[in-house]
């Protein structure tokens, strides 16, 4: 994944201005983020269906090193923190398989 977002940066910048200057590559280089840009929680229906429990905030705790419950109920924890994360969560149905486990009865 990494140098598949170098690889987007160096072309954004070829593509925005016609080349990068040296100090702007090396820092493309240099500048490494992990994370991870496509994550489902327990509002996205197929997440849902396939019984995550986690919810956005749980996710973003998780991401910055925190502990929290995970689905099958143990406590888990990063060893080491992402630099980002993006919740991804889709937005047909959104929260429908949370309601049901409620009992909503608007559902």
């Amino acid at each position: 994944m990494v140098i598949k977002v170098c690889f987007r940066i160096l072309m954004f910048g070829i593509a925005a201005g016609g080349f990068l200057t040296a100090q702007a590559a090396e820092d493309v280089l240099t500048n490494v983020y992990w994370g991870d840009t496509h994550v489902h929680t327990s509002n996205s229906f197929d997440a849902g269906q396939t019984a995550i429990m986690v919810g956005p905030e749980e996710a973003y705790r998780f991401a910055r090193g925190e502990a929290v419950v995970s689905s099958r109920g143990p406590l888990v924890r990063m060893i080491k923190p992402l630099d980002f994360l993006v919740v991804a969560d889709h937005a047909e149905y959104a929260g429908l398989w949370n309601g049901l486990r409620a009992a909503d009865p608007l559902l």
